[in-house]
């Protein structure tokens, strides 16, 4: 994926991805230690909170509360901790269901401007460390603002699979 161009759709849409995040981090991926540091330090900015996840043991759920990520830079529209930051960010607007069934968010301007084969890749690349924590970050909740991206593939050969 052209890194460039991935920076550039990301700053012109302003980063609203990181605007107001709820996410599952796992203790054991490098943004887990972030997250908890800050946690234990009494860091967290005012209304953001990290709770232990009752689905899942081992995951911690961030919430910003509709407020930026606190690892948001407004003015750069990049994160802070961007080569640690949480698998779950790293992969989208790719999604996890499980490991082999991946769905493309249709709300970010990644899906309409970089090929779909590049977002996969890119993705696949953390496949094996969401496997091994299993964090899996599909909303079933949330289901209409995702495309599955077996079915695309299925539907117009678009060479992700290949």
């Amino acid at each position: 994926m052209d890194k460039s161009k991935a920076e550039k759709v990301c700053y012109d849409c302003g980063g609203q991805c990181c605007r107001s995040v709820r996410i599952a981090i796992n203790k054991k991926e490098p943004a887990g230690e972030i997250f908890l540091e800050k946690y234990y330090a009494g860091e967290l900015p005012e209304g953001h909170e990290l709770t232990d996840s009752v689905e899942r043991e081992g995951n911690w759920i961030y919430d910003s509360n509709e407020e930026p990520c606190m690892f948001f830079d407004e003015e750069t529209i990049m994160c802070t901790i961007q080569e640690k930051k949480p698998v779950i960010c790293a992969t989208f607007p790719v999604k996890w269901k499980h490991q082999h069934s991946l769905f493309v968010s249709l709300t970010c301007p990644l899906t309409h401007n970089v090929p779909l084969v590049d977002l996969v890749k890119s993705a696949n690349k953390f496949k094996g460390i969401i496997a091994k924590i299993e964090l899996y970050n599909f909303d079933q909740n949330n289901a209409e603002k995702y495309l599955s991206i077996r079915k695309l593939e299925h539907d117009y050969d678009l060479g992700v699979y290949k």
